[in-house]
C-alpha cells in the first residue's frame, strides 16, 4: 500500500489569488525637483507581488509612483527649528478684579478667556518666572523672612501617573549667586505646606526627580499668606528668590474658563532689625522670564548618507538627516515647498485624476530612546504633517518611532538598524494606516518632518533621523469597476470531497454598485475541460468604494489532478475588464517547478495545511505542528488509520546564508510525535529524521525577484513506526545549523506581524531554556497532509516472553496478526529506544522466535514485534 503525507512551509499562493491587473511605476523628476512627474501602465501583477498584498487595499490596478523629492540634488526644502521663545505671562496688573488694593503680579495671559477674577489665565505648556533683584543680606542677621499673599487656581489634581500628584503648578525658589542656580524652598521653612510633592508638569520641562509645589484651586476664593525662612543666607550678599509656575501638555484655561492662573502681592523681606526689600504689586525690580527663552537649533543638514542595510533606494546616496547631537527637547523641521497635487475630484472620467493619493518615504530612524525609561510612553520619535495654507496651519498625517528588537511595524520592518520605507503610519491611539492624502487632491500643499526628542538620553542617543525618497503613490480608477480577489480554497481537496471556497466580490470603482453583481465560475479540469456549466451566478449587496462582499460556493471535486478554478464578475456597465476575473493559479503553467494550482487528491487520499496563519517569530526555534486531521475535513473512517510515507519542505533560506556554512549545506531535523494529553503538549516520540540539503533545495522563494518552489522531499514509506497513526499527530521542523551562533534567519517563509495566540496548531519549543514549556508558535506554516487509509498488518497484541533457566534463551510467542505474511523482531536496552536493535533483518514467517542465550545477570531487554507484508 502507497501512500503519501505532504509537508509544505509556505505560503500557497494557488489557493489564495487575487485579480491581477495591476502597476507600481517609479517615475523620477526630469527637470525641477518640486514638478510632479508619473505614468501608469496596466500590466499584470507578478505572481511575487500576490505574497505582499494586504486585505482591504483593492484600489491598486493602477498605481503610479509619483516623485516628488529623491534628494539627489539639493532642492529647495527647507529646514528649521521649530522651537519658539516663550512670551513672559507675569506682569502687574489690576487683579483680583474689584481688589481695591489692586494692583499684584499676575502670572496669566489676558489673551485668554475672561473670568471672575482676571481677564483671562493661562495655557498649556508653560514654564514662568518672576525673579526678585538681588538682596544683600550680608549685614543681616535672623529672622529673615520672605512673607507674601497668594491665590491660584490651577488644574485640580487627579489622575496623574505614578509617582506624580499633581498637574500644573508652582512653587518658591532661591539662589545664593545671583540667579546661577536655584534650589526649591523645602517645605521646613514654609508655612503653608505645599499640597503634592511630586509635580508632572515639571517633568514635562525636563526637570529630573519629584519637584514639589501647590496647585489645585483649595485657595482660588481668597489670598493666603505664605512666609519663607530665608535665615540661612544671613551674611549673603547675591540673593535672589523667584516664583515659577508650569503647566503641563493638556487641561488649561482653554479647557476651563475658571482657572485664572497665580497672583501675588504684598511682598516683604525682613530681617531682625528692618525691612530689606518691599513691593507691592508693581514695579521694584522684578524681571519675568519665559522659557525656553531662545531656539535650540537647527540641527538638519543635507549629507552624504549611505544606509547600514542591503535595501535599495531609488538614486539614492543624498539624504535630509535630522541629527540627535543628544540634545534635549529638539523640535526640527524638514519642510517642502509648494506643490500641487494631482487631481482627485473626477476619478475615472478625467484620464488624468487618481482615486486615491497616498504618501510614502524611505526612513532610517536613528533613534535608540523611542522609550528609554520603559513608561509605555514616546520619548524620541518623528511626525509627518501637511499644510494646504502655504505653511500657516499644519495637520499631523502620522508619527513613528525606532522600533526595537522587540517590536514589529506592519510596514517593511524596523526603521532603527537601517533604511525601510514607509507607506504607513501610527495615528492616534497607535493604529496604523495608509498615509492618505486624497482629500487635498488638486491642493497646493507642503510637507514636513519633525523630529522630536524629550528631556534624555536614557535609551542612547543614535546618528538621527534620515529621510529620503519622498513620493506619492497615486491610484486611478474607473467610475464603475466590479471586481474579484482573494481566493481561497481550503484543504483538503479530495475527489467527492465537498469544498466550500470563497472569493471577494470588491468594488474598485469610484460609484457605488449593487442589485445586479453578477459572476460566472468556470473549474478547469486537468485536460483542460471545464467541470460543470458557465452559468452566471449573482451575488447580494451593494457596495460602496472598497468595500466588498465574500461569495462562498461549493465545489464537488470529480477528478484527481491540478485545477484551475476561474472566477469573473459581469457587472452591467463594467469599465475595466482587467480586474474582473481571479484564476487559481494566476498565469501560471499546470505543470512544472511553478506550479500553484489547486492539487486534487485520488478519493480516500486527504491533503491538510495550515496555512495562512500570521505570527511573529523567534526564527532560530523549531516549529511544532499539531494535525487534527478529522477536525479538518477528513473523514472519521480515514483519520483512523493514516500512512505517513512522503515530506516536503518549502524552506525559506537565502542561498547567502547557507554558502556562509563550512560546507555550503543546512543541516534539517524532522520529528514525529504521537498525539499527546492536551492540545499543547506533543506525545511520544515516533521517529527522527535528519539531512543535510544544499542550495539547489533551498533558494528562497523571492530570491532575485523570482518565485521558485524548491520543496525538499523525504521519502518515509519505509519507516514503520509512521505507518497506522490515528487521529491527532504532531511534526516539528527545524534547523540545526547557525551562523556565528544565531541561527538561519530564513528558516521559514513569509514571516508577518500579526498575531494570533489562540491558534491551536502552532507551538514553538524554546531551545535556549531546556524544559521550559512548548508554548503556541508565532510563525506562519503551510502545511499539506496526504493521508490514506492502509492494508497494513494490525499490531501484534498479544506477545509472551518466557525465559529458559538452563540456557539463558528468551523464548517470544504470538497470535498471527491481521494481513500480516512475516514479522521483524527487535530488542533494546532502552525502553525510549525500543527498536534499537533488529534481530530478524530477514522477516521472519511464524509467530514464534528465540533469542539464544541472551540473557546475563543483571540484564533488562525490552521486545518490540512489528507485523509486515509482502
Amino acid at each position: 500500500m502507497v501512500s503519501k503525507i505532504v509537508f509544505r512551509l509556505a505560503l500557497i499562493v494557488g489557493i489564495s489569488a487575487v485579480a491581477f491587473a495591476g502597476a507600481n511605476l517609479l517615475v523620477s523628476p526630469a527637470q525641477s525637483p518640486i514638478s510632479l512627474n508619473d505614468g501608469w501602465e496596466e500590466i499584470e501583477i507578478p505572481i511575487t507581488s500576490l505574497m505582499g498584498r494586504q486585505p482591504g487595499h483593492s484600489l491598486d490596478a493602477f498605481d503610479t509612483t509619483i516623485v516628488l523629492q529623491d534628494f539627489e540634488a539639493a532642492g529647495v526644502w527647507t529646514s528649521s527649528d521649530l522651537t519658539v521663545p516663550g512670551t513672559p505671562y507675569w506682569h502687574s496688573d489690576a487683579v483680583p478684579i474689584g481688589d481695591p488694593n489692586t494692583p499684584a503680579w499676575w502670572c496669566g495671559d489676558a489673551a485668554l478667556p475672561d473670568n471672575a477674577v482676571a481677564p483671562g489665565g493661562y495655557a498649556d505648556h508653560q514654564q514662568q518666572y518672576l525673579i526678585s533683584p538681588v538682596l544683600d543680606l550680608s549685614g543681616s542677621s535672623a529672622p529673615i523672612t520672605l512673607a507674601f499673599k497668594a491665590r491660584w487656581k490651577l488644574e485640580t489634581p487627579g489622575g496623574e501617573p505614578a509617582p506624580y500628584n499633581l498637574w500644573d503648578s508652582w512653587n518658591l525658589q532661591k539662589s545664593s549667586d545671583g540667579g546661577a542656580t536655584w534650589t526649591v524652598v523645602p517645605e521646613a521653612d514654609l508655612n503653608l505646606p505645599y499640597t503634592g510633592d511630586c509635580s508632572y508638569a515639571w517633568f514635562d520641562h525636563c526637570y529630573e526627580g519629584c519637584i514639589p509645589a501647590w496647585g489645585g484651586a483649595a485657595y482660588a476664593n481668597a489670598y493666603t499668606v505664605i512666609t519663607a525662612n530665608l535665615d540661612s543666607y544671613a551674611g549673603q550678599s547675591n540673593v535672589k528668590f523667584r516664583f515659577a509656575m508650569l503647566s503641563d501638555p493638556g487641561f488649561s484655561t482653554v479647557d476651563d474658563t475658571t482657572m485664572y492662573g497665580l497672583i501675588v502681592d504684598s511682598i516683604r523681606v525682613t530681617n531682625s532689625a528692618s525691612t530689606v526689600f518691599s513691593n507691592d504689586g508693581s514695579g521694584g525690580g522684578f524681571t519675568v522670564e519665559a522659557y525656553p527663552v531662545a531656539p535650540i537649533g537647527d540641527t538638519w543638514v543635507y549629507e552624504d548618507s549611505t544606509a547600514p542595510t542591503g535595501l535599495t533606494i531609488p538614486n539614492q546616496t543624498w539624504s535630509w538627516n535630522a541629527e540627535h547631537n543628544g540634545i534635549a527637547s529638539l523640535s526640527n523641521a524638514l519642510t517642502s515647498p509648494a506643490f500641487t497635487l494631482p487631481d482627485t475630484s473626477l476619478p475615472g472620467a478625467d484620464p488624468n485624476a487618481f482615486q486615491k493619493l497616498r504618501l510614502a518615504y524611505y526612513v532610517w530612524c536613528d533613534l535608540p530612546d523611542s522609550d528609554g525609561d520603559n513608561d509605555s510612553a514616546l520619548d524620541d520619535l518623528y511626525e509627518v504633517y501637511i499644510s494646504n495654507d502655504n505653511g500657516a496651519t499644519w495637520t499631523r498625517i502620522a508619527y513613528d518611532y525606532a522600533y526595537d528588537n522587540g517590536e514589529t511595524h506592519p510596514d517593511a520592518g524596523n526603521s532603527l538598524n537601517g533604511w525601510v520605507r514607509r507607506g504607513e503610519g501610527l495615528t492616534t491611539g497607535a493604529a496604523t494606516t495608509l498615509m492618505d492624502i486624497t482629500a487635498y487632491g488638486e491642493q497646493s500643499v507642503m510637507l514636513q518632518f519633525r523630529l522630536q526628542t524629550d528631556c534624555n538620553n536614557d535609551g542612547g542617543v543614535g546618528s538621527g533621523l534620515h529621510v529620503d525618497y519622498v513620493h506619492l503613490v497615486a491610484t486611478r480608477a474607473f467610475a464603475t469597476d466590479a471586481a474579484t480577489r482573494n481566493m481561497v480554497v481550503p484543504f483538503p481537496v479530495t475527489v467527492g470531497l465537498p469544498r466550500t471556497f470563497s472569493f471577494e466580490y470588491v468594488n474598485e470603482g469610484s460609484n457605488n454598485i449593487g442589485n445586479a453583481l453578477r459572476y460566472r465560475q468556470l473549474y478547469i479540469k486537468p485536460d483542460g475541460t471545464n467541470q460543470g456549466t458557465d452559468t452566471l451566478k449573482t451575488a447580494t449587496g451593494t457596495l460602496a468604494t472598497n468595500e466588498f462582499v465574500t461569495v462562498t460556493n461549493t465545489w464537488l471535486p470529480s477528478v484527481a489532478g491540478a485545477h484551475r478554478i476561474r472566477i469573473r464578475s459581469q457587472y452591467p456597465g463594467e469599465q475595466d475588464p482587467s480586474n474582473d476575473t481571479t484564476y487559481s493559479p494566476i498565469n501560471v503553467p499546470l505543470s512544472g517547478v511553478f506550479n500553484a494550482a489547486v492539487d486534487v487528491q485520488p478519493a480516500g487520499t486527504y491533503e491538510l495545511a495550515y496555512h495562512l496563519r500570521d505570527y511573529s517569530v523567534v526564527l532560530t526555534n523549531p516549529r511544532l505542528i499539531r494535525f487534527t486531521p478529522a477536525a479538518d475535513g477528513v473523514p472519521a473512517a480515514s483519520a483512523d488509520t493514516m500512512d505517513i510515507n512522503k515530506v516536503q519542505v518549502l524552506w525559506n533560506w537565502d542561498p547567502t546564508d547557507i554558502s556562509s556554512l563550512p560546507d555550503g549545506t543546512g543541516r534539517c531535523q524532522l520529528k514525529f510525535y504521537d498525539q499527546g494529553p492536551d492540545l499543547y503538549t506533543p506525545g511520544d516520540l515516533l521517529y527522527t529524521y535528519e539531512e543535510e540539503i544544499d542550495t539547489n533545495e533551498t533558494v528562497s522563494p523571492f530570491h532575485n525577484d523570482s518565485l521558485l518552489f524548491r520543496w525538499w522531499t523525504v521519502d518515509l514509506s519505509t519507516v514503520p513506526e509512521l505507518k497506522r497513526i490515528s487521529g491527532e499527530f504532531w511534526v516539528e521542523v527545524s534547523a540545526l545549523d547557525s551562523l556565528d551562533g544565531s541561527g538561519l534567519p530564513g528558516l521559514l517563509a513569509f514571516v508577518t506581524d500579526n498575531q494570533d495566540t489562540l491558534d491551536q496548531h502552532s507551538f514553538t519549543r524554546r531551545l535556549d531554556q531546556p524544559g521550559a514549556p512548548i508554548l503556541a508558535s508565532p510563525s506562519r506554516f503551510c502545511v499539506e497532509v496526504t493521508a490514506v487509509p492502509t492494508v497494513w498488518p494490525d499490531p501484534v497484541d498479544d506477545l509472551t516472553i518466557v525465559r529458559d533457566a538452563l540456557t539463558n534463551d528468551v523464548i517470544l510467542r504470538w497470535g498471527a496478526a491481521n494481513r500480516a505474511d512475516a514479522y521483524k523482531v527487535y530488542r533494546s536496552t532502552d525502553p525510549n529506544n525500543l527498536q534499537q536493535t533488529l534481530l530478524t533483518p530477514t522477516p521472519i514467517v511464524g509467530t514464534s522466535y528465540t533469542d539464544v542465550g541472551a540473557l546475563t545477570a543483571g540484564d533488562k531487554f525490552f521486545y518490540v514485534v512489528v507485523g509486515v507484508n509482502q
